[in-house]
């Protein structure tokens, strides 16, 4: 044994420069990449992606967009899950609507869900 490839590697995932992890500033790390939280036409793509497969009927979409400032994408993609979750209906189709998306960042913001908003970014009210 011995060489490059006896080396463990590891891929740190940060969503917030507060939570980095100590060896960061001890030099145990190659290679630091800072990956900026979306903006509005990158969130409004996000919803487009994780949105595939269901039928958004948003009356809001620029209000959502706005809400989800500072967010991380990994907050839009269980904001979604979490909406389809709560439109489930008797049908085949899942429909999310507005009352569906207000209700899920009711659930991932809830006052118990701190760590939730810690690690997928929610800053908004």
């Amino acid at each position: 044994m011995g060489g490059d490839r006896d080396q463990a590697q590891a891929l740190l995932a940060d969503l917030r420069r507060t939570m980095r992890v100590r060896s960061v500033y001890r030099g145990r790390v190659d290679l630091a990449v800072e990956v900026p939280l979306p903006d509005a036409a990158c969130r409004r793509r996000l919803l487009e992606l994780y949105g595939r497969g269901l039928t958004l009927r948003v009356s809001a979409m620029d209000n959502l967009i706005e809400r989800t400032e500072g967010v991380s994408p990994a907050f839009i993609r269980e904001l979604l899950r979490k909406a389809a979750l709560l439109a489930v209906g008797p049908g085949d189709e899942i429909v999310v609507e507005d009352g569906h998306l207000t209700q899920a960042i009711r659930e991932l913001v809830a006052d118990d869900g701190g760590v939730t908003r810690r690690l997928l970014g929610w800053s908004g009210s």
